[in-house]
């Protein structure tokens, strides 16, 4: 798409007029803010310094996507906003400047009180910069802010004056200036030489900080990349969830939680009422892995980006196999939704339950689980299983115990699991109704299972330890061969 990702940058004194204004909104999927003061410091260290602090990614908006993704302003944000851009990467960053910078009379996150933050001119000037940067809670710190006198005399210059705009940062470092002369001079009316020199030498730091501060607000440039506003959501969803793959991770359970909520369903409470059902599987992603049951059994894939066309009325694109290309919808309406996930709730709480009897594949305890990431595709699998023909439902049946064993001896499910997943129920299924249509996975099971020397997998925890264990327990004491029950 033409001017899809488009990369600039803007000056500080720019991006802080368009902080004022309320044009960057935060998409209710986003963490709150939650840098602590040595957090922001740091930060207004490194701009003060000209230093690279990373870029934004931002989402140039409208009304649709705004209430779509539940949008917010900026913290301690209280004017009226005029919202031009969602932020999906480097809320922290700009709540930090908007805190520091603009100063709003709130409380920091997490805190009590509202912290104030300022430069020491003197040591900046002496290149004392670890000194330099502090912040204040206290009483006295709230107080000095109307007292510019006393910031000259303490060399305070509160970062929340670069917020006012207008002559603002010009007229504090004149009168900053101006006081120090003013000391030089009165001290050579009394011929206090040391005060005389003390004075003029704070006088030239005045000048030369203002002038730095001056040249930082002006030219120093914050890089960004804006995606277009015509992206699709899924698409600007999924590439949010690959930026935040480090670090704090938000995954797309969040995302989808905010992009429900305008559409009457709850998906936190929903899982918050799911939970005791699925306690056995001790794992931060099983409420992802419901919805990737749930994306599996309407699309056969469950990947982050297929996740979004769950949302109830989202158009898919569908390619036919004349190279034709037709819209439909996978969920008609959030009564659709709740089905689907009910649905999703009973096939994972049944696979669980599966999993764990004595007489099937033995898991005697949610660390003996070979692969937590084999959940989703497993549960969807017991479903078509349970829906062919009666005739044929105990060997559908069959073939999922097979594949599910050679996935474990083989290791399948140890890595990127979302494409696996997807070929491995499109293949079982149609093995379903074609015996002849045997997966990949047990050709390739049948060639490495001579090889693997079952007497050395020692070490507890592992995928294969864990099958052996499971297999054995699930024979009920004979003599486990998975190579047997694969070819049942």
């Amino acid at each position: 798409m033409k001017d899809a990702q488009k990369p600039d940058h803007v000056s500080l004194v720019t991006l802080i007029q368009r902080l004022k204004d309320g044009r960057f909104v935060i998409p209710d999927f986003q963490r709150e803010f939650e840098w602590q003061p040595a957090d922001v410091r740091d930060l207004l260290r490194s701009i003060f310094l000209d230093y690279y602090i990373g870029g934004l990614l931002l989402w140039k908006g409208k009304p649709e996507t705004f209430d779509a993704l539940a949008c917010e302003s900026i913290y301690g944000f209280s004017s009226t906003a005029h919202p031009e851009h969602i932020v999906l990467d480097g809320q922290q960053r700009l709540t930090a400047m908007y805190y520091t910078l603009v100063a709003p009379d709130v409380p920091l996150p997490n805190r009590a009180s509202r912290y104030l933050f300022f430069i020491r001119a003197d040591s900046f000037v002496d290149e004392a910069y670890y000194e330099a940067f502090v912040y204040d809670w206290t009483p006295t710190g709230l107080k000095l802010l109307d007292n510019r006198t006393e910031q000259f005399r303490r060399h305070l210059f509160p970062l929340s004056v670069i917020g006012k705009g207008g002559w603002e940062l010009g007229n504090w470092f004149q009168g900053y200036e101006n006081y120090w002369q003013g000391v030089a001079d009165q001290a050579r009316t009394t011929d206090d030489r040391a005060q005389a020199e003390l004075g003029d030498r704070h006088a030239r730091g005045a000048k030369s900080f203002g002038e730095h501060v001056k040249d930082i607000t002006e030219q120093y440039q914050i890089a960004f990349v804006e995606l277009d506003r015509e992206l699709d959501l899924a698409k600007v969803c999924d590439i949010f969830t690959q930026v935040n793959s480090k670090g704090i991770r938000l995954d797309v359970f969040d995302l989808m939680n905010a992009l429900l909520k305008p559409k009457g369903l709850q998906l936190k409470l929903m899982w918050r009422e799911a939970t005791p059902q699925l306690e056995f599987i001790d794992s931060g992603r099983m409420n992802v892995y419901l919805l990737q049951v749930m994306s599996i059994l309407e699309q056969a894939y469950c990947s982050p980006k297929y996740l979004y066309y769950l949302l109830p009325g989202q158009p898919k694109t569908v390619r036919d196999l004349d190279g034709s290309l037709r819209s439909e919808i996978l969920v008609s309406d959030p009564s659709a939704f709740e089905r689907l996930w009910t649905g999703a709730v009973k096939a994972m709480s049944e696979a669980i339950a599966l999993l764990r009897h004595p007489q099937e594949f033995g898991v005697v305890g949610p660390q003996y689980l070979p692969y937590v990431s084999i959940l989703p595709v497993f549960a969807a699998l017991q479903i078509r299983a349970g829906a062919v023909d009666a005739n044929r439902r105990l060997d559908a049946h069959r073939k999922v115990r097979r594949w599910y064993w050679a996935s474990v001896f083989t290791n399948r499910y140890s890595g990127s699991v979302e494409s696996t997943a997807a070929r491995d129920y499109l293949e079982v299924q149609d093995w379903f109704g074609d015996d002849g249509a045997e997966p990949a996975v047990l050709a390739e099971f049948s060639s490495r299972f001579r090889s693997l020397d079952l007497r050395r997998e020692v070490r507890r925890g592992s995928s294969v330890y864990n099958g052996i264990f499971n297999g054995c327990g699930s024979f009920q004491g004979t003599s486990f061969s998975p190579g047997i029950e694969l070819r049942r």
